[in-house]
């Protein structure tokens, strides 16, 4: 059977090729995205493809629909950290085979290839050639860096979906974007999300030797529709900053708690607080203008379907929080590739 993995991280990738069972592939091919995928669909004979569903230039949804449209032959089993019941229901509806969440656990990847009539069968060669539709996978080595942001991309798909199923919605979720900024642009970036025409949360986290801060920032237009959200769905009693606290603390524990797992760490959490320009002294902000060290930021844009409410989820680990986040991550990484 040749197999094609198709995930912008070359993290997902090297995963998603450790746990394929022996023998099953005669040939394993990866691609960055839906528009490579095609194309290696177009020159090689693919028997099943793995796909995100979170990815640039052709993202899951859209490899898809395309599939369909072009009456491609090929079995499709979607691999994805957004594990949202809409996203689940969406791409079974589209035409996928099932849905596997991420990371991948090899005993339920078994029983999805099994329960499916893909494993009801002799391997006569148990040999694996690793081709590429785009670079061989062992070309280059996954970075600590890359490895934390496959690492964001499944806490935000677990952020999103615990939001998502108490406020019924679906939310759209990105490709998380990791940046290492000076004081300098620290201080630009906390002033856009924190003016006038913006409401922020602002929670402090810790863990062994990291101490860092979360911040969930959305325009008053953004707030106001939240509010209204909350409040229909009787989620917030209180007043209208109560109902912006609640679900910031939503969204920024879920991804908190998603991360530790995956990290096999605990983070605890200071009370969250509502922060304007004028009232950003908490302790690692205080002086964030002269910052010497660089910030590593996280950054997870959420974007409600159908509602008028978009927000962004900051996680900002000044200097030494960043080289111990970073250590963590690289914990996860072996000579065999990484075990997320």
């Amino acid at each position: 059977m040749n197999i094609l993995v198709c995930d912008d991280s070359l993290v997902a990738r090297k995963q998603m090729s450790l746990v394929i069972p022996k023998g099953m592939a005669r040939r394993i091919l990866f691609a960055e995205h839906g528009q490579q995928a095609l194309h290696a669909l177009e020159r090689e004979s693919i028997d099943l493809m793995f796909l995100d569903l979170t990815m640039p230039v052709m993202d899951g949804y859209q490899t898809l629909e395309q599939l369909r449209h072009l009456g491609v032959n090929c079995l499709v089993i979607v691999v994805s950290g957004d594990i949202q019941p809409a996203a689940q229901a969406r791409v079974l509806d589209l035409g996928a085979l099932a849905f596997i969440k991420k990371p991948v656990d090899s005993g339920e990847l078994e029983a999805v290839l099994q329960e499916n009539g893909l494993l009801d069968r002799t391997y006569e060669d148990e040999s694996t050639a690793i081709g590429s539709a785009a670079e061989l996978i062992g070309s280059s080595q996954q970075t600590p860096q890359e490895c934390l942001q496959e690492i964001a991309n499944v806490a935000m798909g677990q952020a999103a979906d615990r939001l998502a199923r108490l406020l019924g919605v679906f939310i759209e979720l990105p490709i998380p974007r990791l940046a290492a900024l000076s004081g300098g642009e620290l201080a630009m970036t906390l002033d856009a999300l924190t003016n006038g025409n913006h409401i922020a949360v602002c929670q402090g986290f810790v863990s062994r030797g990291l101490a860092a801060e979360a911040l969930l920032s959305m325009d008053v237009s953004d707030a106001e529709s939240l509010r209204k959200l909350m409040h229909q769905r009787n989620l917030s009693l209180g007043n209208d900053d109560g109902a912006v606290l609640d679900a910031a603390i939503v969204l920024i524990s879920a991804f908190l708690n998603g991360m530790g797992r995956i990290l096999d760490t605990s983070f605890s959490k200071s009370q969250p607080a509502l922060v304007s320009a004028e009232t950003l002294v908490l302790p690692l902000w205080r002086a964030h203008k002269e910052l010497k060290d660089e910030t590593l930021v996280i950054e997870v844009p959420y974007k409600f379907e159908e509602y008028n409410v978009s927000c962004d989820l900051l996680l900002l680990f000044p200097g030494p929080a960043a080289e111990a986040i970073l250590e963590n991550a690289s914990y996860l990484i072996d000579d065999e590739g990484a075990k997320i």
